[in-house]
């Protein structure tokens, strides 16, 4: 076993065989880079922490519920309280930026490992998930520990959706659904 915190990038992500792609699209398309293939060098053990997301952003502090903002999910839950440490396909941050409301969504595609996603959600505008923190999350359950023996992959997809509005005005609920199961497109 060994502990990554600290090391270096790049030498982690050999470590692991990481490999990550990003797209950042103006339409409805879903565009990926091609992800080169790193060779994973050891099992990883992903420790049962709260501290480690895998996707996380920080809104702008006028968008704290505290100042007006607001978190919902999937499953119809509104702020911290019903959103921290549950599990849902999306979550989403709304609120006040210069006078308008904007917000920010993740959806956790169900691909995902252990989707849906379980989501460390505060009110103070952090919005991250975890598919780790299983016994801190459950409250004592089962560890959310992970060994992933060496030449195995774990799949970690996710899209960022940045919109005017707040979730309901930007259609939020649509557009997850659209990500989990996206229409079939014949080409004749």
């Amino acid at each position: 076993e060994r502990d990554l915190r600290g090391l270096d990038a790049e030498i982690a992500a050999r470590l692991l065989g990481y490999q990550q792609a990003h797209a950042f699209v103006a339409d409805q398309t879903d565009h990926a880079p091609p992800r080169p293939q790193l060779p994973q060098l050891e099992d990883v053990l992903f420790g049962d922490t709260k501290e480690g997301g895998l996707i996380a952003l920080r809104v702008a502090s006028s968008m704290d519920v505290l100042r007006g903002g607001r978190m919902e999910n999937s499953l119809g839950g509104v702020n911290e309280g019903d959103l921290w440490g549950k599990r849902a396909a999306w979550c989403d941050y709304s609120g006040p930026v210069k006078g308008k409301t904007v917000g920010v969504a993740i959806f956790d595609h169900p691909q995902s490992f252990r989707h849906p996603a379980y989501w460390h959600a505060r009110d103070y505008g952090l919005l991250t998930t975890n598919p780790f923190a299983v016994s801190t999350f459950e409250g004592g359950g089962p560890s959310g520990e992970y060994l992933l023996p060496t030449g195995e992959s774990l799949l970690f997809r996710y899209r960022v959706y940045v919109h005017a509005g707040g979730a309901a005005e930007a259609w939020v609920t649509e557009h997850g659904r659209l990500y989990a199961d996206p229409p079939a497109v014949l080409v004749e």
